[in-house]
C-alpha cells in the first residue's frame, strides 16, 4: 500500500515513503505532525496516537494519548508535550499538558477559551480571544506562548518554566503574534503576520537569540515559514489550479548575519 509520509533528502530528491494507510504497526489512519528529535528520530502525530521511527525510520512503537493532541514535543527524559483542543459548554478549549512517556497526562501547564461567540475568528490582531502556541526549541527545552500577550515561556522537560522571553516593556503590550517557530541554532522566529492579511504583504518576522534577546526584525516577502534549516525557509504552498498542497523552499540570504546575531 502507498506510503503517505515521504521522505526527501537534503536537497529535496525523494528517497522513500514511509508507514502507509492502515491501521497495524507503524501505519496512519490521519497523520497530522511530523518531529524529528535530536537523534533524528521520527515521531508522527495521528488522532490519537503517537508513533515512534528510529533514525533509519524502521517503526519502534505507537504511544496511546490521553489528550486531543495537534502537536507533541518529546522531551530528553521521555515526557511529551502536548498542545491539544476539545470542545466545551462555553467554547473552544485549548490546552498544554505534559504525558507521562506512556502517553498519560500528568500536568496541566496551561489552557485559554475560545468562546462559541468568536470561534469564526480566533485572531490575535482582533484583540478578541488568545491563541496558544507550542514549540520544540531543543532536545530538552520547548516553548509555547498565547497569541494576544507577546510573551514566550521557555519549559523543561518537566513542564517548568525556566525563561520568559519578551520584548521591551515600551512596545509588548502593543504586540501580539501568530505562531513561532525555532531553528537547530536555537533561533526563535515569531511570526507577526496574522492570515487575514492581504496576498503579498510582508510577513514579519522578530528573530530572538538562544539566549532570549531580539536581535533582528525580517520580511520573507509574504511567504508563511513552516520550519526554518540551515539557512533555508521551507513552506506548504496551495496551488488552486492544480488543486493541491506543494512543499517549496525558500533561500535565506542573510542567513549568515542572522546566526552571527546569535
Amino acid at each position: 500500500m502507498q506510503g503517505n509520509i515521504y521522505i526527501f533528502d537534503k536537497l529535496g530528491n525523494y528517497i522513500k515513503a514511509m508507514g502507509g494507510k492502515g491501521q497495524g504497526p507503524g501505519e496512519f489512519q490521519s497523520p497530522k505532525r511530523i518531529g524529528i528529535d535530536s537523534e533524528d528520530r521520527v515521531n508522527v502525530l495521528d488522532n490519537r496516537k503517537l508513533h515512534l521511527f528510529d533514525n533509519k525510520f524502521e517503526f519502534i512503537k505507537t504511544i496511546p494519548l490521553d489528550a486531543a493532541a495537534t502537536f507533541c514535543c518529546l522531551t530528553d527524559c521521555g515526557n511529551i508535550l502536548s498542545l491539544g483542543m476539545e470542545f466545551g459548554p462555553e467554547g473552544l478549549i485549548f490546552k498544554i499538558d505534559i504525558l507521562s512517556p506512556d502517553g498519560k497526562i500528568t500536568n496541566e501547564i496551561d489552557e485559554v477559551l475560545i468562546s462559541r461567540e468568536n470561534m469564526g475568528n480566533p485572531r490575535a490582531e482582533t484583540n478578541t480571544d488568545p491563541m496558544l502556541y507550542l514549540s520544540r526549541l531543543d532536545n530538552v527545552r520547548s516553548i509555547y506562548g498565547k497569541s494576544s500577550e507577546y510573551r514566550l515561556y521557555v519549559l523543561d522537560s518537566l513542564g517548568r518554566i525556566v525563561r520568559i522571553i519578551e520584548r521591551d516593556e515600551s512596545q509588548k503590550k502593543k504586540l501580539s503574534f501568530f505562531g513561532f517557530l525555532a531553528s537547530e541554532e536555537g533561533l526563535i522566529f515569531v511570526n507577526r503576520k496574522g492570515i487575514e492579511a492581504k496576498k503579498g504583504q510582508p510577513t514579519s518576522l522578530d528573530i530572538f537569540n538562544a539566549a532570549g534577546n531580539y536581535i533582528y526584525k525580517a520580511f520573507t516577502n509574504g511567504i508563511n515559514a513552516h520550519i526554518i534549516r540551515v539557512g533555508y525557509l521551507y513552506s506548504s504552498v496551495y496551488d488552486s489550479e492544480v488543486g493541491a498542497f506543494f512543499i517549496k523552499r525558500y533561500k535565506i540570504n542573510n542567513w549568515n548575519q542572522i546566526k552571527e546575531g546569535s
